[in-house]
């Protein structure tokens, strides 16, 4: 399902059902009625990686925790969640196990995707492959923010 086909459906151009998506203040509101009803009737779902090539970015912003078996990171995680929320960006989750050859390869990985923005929680930043991470995210991401946590494998 392509963005053209709910343009189709609503009697719109792809321009207009675009932004009765993306910028709904740009068009009246029987024209967002209209693309919104043709969403529904087909399905449509956004190509996230298509906008995010056209714009240079996404409203997806990773966030990279040692682990998920420390409970330090549980009212971390809601408090970013609500944050972005609030802010209509939407949280990826990912976690290294405290390795930093995976944390290196998930910032890269991420980073491809465009995202928003991206926030590491880290080991040690000190480390060699944590600085170069650090100085990729300040070329590509609009923000980020990098800290560590004290090492604990411990719940």
């Amino acid at each position: 399902m392509t963005l053209k086909e709910v343009a189709d459906a609503a009697g719109v151009g792809e321009i207009t059902a675009s932004r009765a998506l993306r910028t709904p203040d740009m068009v009246s509101p029987g024209l967002r009625k209209r693309v919104l009803a043709a969403v529904e009737r087909l399905g449509y779902v956004a190509n996230r990686v298509a906008s995010g090539l056209a714009s240079g970015s996404s409203r997806v912003v990773p966030v990279l925790i040692p682990t998920l078996a420390h409970t330090v990171y549980v009212p971390f995680l809601r408090g970013v969640h609500d944050e972005l929320d609030r802010h209509g960006h939407e949280v990826l989750l990912a976690t290294t196990e405290y390795d930093q050859d995976s944390e290196a390869r998930l910032v890269s990985t991420l980073l491809g995707w465009f995202p928003a923005g991206l926030l590491l929680a880290g080991v040690d930043p000190c480390r060699p492959r944590v600085c170069a991470c650090n100085s990729r995210l300040r070329r590509e991401c609009r923000w980020w923010s990098s800290w560590t946590w004290p090492r604990s494998r411990s719940t």
